[in-house]
């Protein structure tokens, strides 16, 4: 049994993981023969031959759909609904979603995920972040604080981000699911949906999240963590 895990009302909870450190105590749970989570009860998630999410589906509805380029980068992203956004990539940060008739530019310091402000046709925005990078909201051109979020200290998240980016930075696809470049991340249950693609180099668990300890360590890639608190200093190349 692994205890702590907090839920957005912080109440503890017990959950049992099986030999290949898989959650066990909730029968919905479905993997696939290389780790990766097939259904959780709600959501089914489909991947490509490189284990790559690249739809979650609920029932016969497609809520996300993702497409990826030969560096292993995400390219596109479709919601339901909604028309498909375009990334146009500086190394490993977006700078850029175009969608038909929009374009977003996003203006980043010199570390990875290192928000800082978004300009598109609805005008300038300012992001606000915490000591963990998570975007807490943002100020506009005029001065105006929006778009508040709070979050667990897994992630579990109040709040939509208006511009997809919130918890440690990354962008949340669904209000449990976060893309962590390398693979999915679950708030609720502070774990990734698949195993870690490095393997025993990453952690000892493949699916667990910086080790337990959200508050000092971050990964951004999702395949290992990194000392410290956000924006992480790495080469974004």
């Amino acid at each position: 049994m692994i205890r702590g895990l907090k839920d957005k009302s912080d109440a503890e909870r017990s959950v049992s993981i099986d030999t290949a450190n898989r959650v066990s105590t909730n029968t919905a749970l479905a993997y696939d023969d290389n780790g990766n989570l097939l259904s959780d009860g709600t959501y089914q998630y489909v991947r490509n031959a490189r284990n790559q999410l690249v739809r979650v589906r609920q029932g016969r509805s497609s809520l996300v759909t993702d497409t990826y380029d030969p560096l292993v980068r995400r390219s596109t992203r479709q919601m339901a609904g909604t028309a498909p956004v375009s990334f146009v990539m500086d190394g490993m940060n977006v700078v850029g979603e175009a969608t038909p008739g929009n374009y977003k530019q996003f203006v980043n310091g010199d570390g990875v995920d290192d928000w800082l402000s978004v300009y598109d046709g609805a005008g300038a925005r300012h992001f606000v972040r915490d000591a963990l990078n998570s975007v807490v909201g943002t100020f506009g051109s005029g001065g105006s604080f929006s778009n508040p979020y709070t979050y667990s200290p897994f992630g579990v998240t109040s709040g939509t981000a208006s511009d997809n980016y919130a918890y440690t930075g990354r962008a949340q696809d669904l209000p449990d699911l976060y893309f962590y470049r390398a693979r999915y991340y679950k708030p609720s249950t502070a774990r990734f949906i698949s195993e870690d693609p490095i393997q025993l180099a990453g952690e000892m668990n493949n699916y667990n999240y910086v080790e337990g300890s959200p508050i000092g360590f971050n990964d951004p890639m999702g395949l290992v963590l990194l000392p410290g608190q956000a924006p992480v200093k790495l080469s974004r190349r």
